[in-house]
């Protein structure tokens, strides 16, 4: 149960590192478009891949809010660790796409 609680952490805390490099890299893109300057091919496939990542994270978010108790005062252990699988896997996409 201590891990899970780790996962969710880690999870949280790249996708809020991934949303706010999205951000400032976003406002730069605008800014090149106000100069009519530019934009590269692989920042525009870069921010369509972080939207891609972020959406695709609403449904783990989702499951991490629902009550998945058994007996409504066990854990259910198995639920807990499918869930921490997917926020780890998804955890580490976000770090990868973070350190572009």
């Amino acid at each position: 149960m201590f891990c899970f609680n780790n996962f969710v952490e880690e999870f949280n805390e790249r996708k809020q590192n991934l949303v706010s490099a999205k951000e400032r890299l976003q406002k730069g893109v605008e800014a090149a478009e106000r100069n009519a300057e530019e934009t590269y091919k692989d920042v525009k496939k870069w921010l369509e891949d972080a939207n891609n990542e972020i959406e695709d994270a609403k449904p783990l978010e989702n499951e991490i809010g629902k009550n998945g108790k058994c007996f409504t005062w066990c854990p259910n252990c198995m639920r807990q660790f499918k869930l921490s699988k997917a926020l780890a896997k998804k955890s580490k996409t976000f770090r990868k796409l973070a350190e572009f």
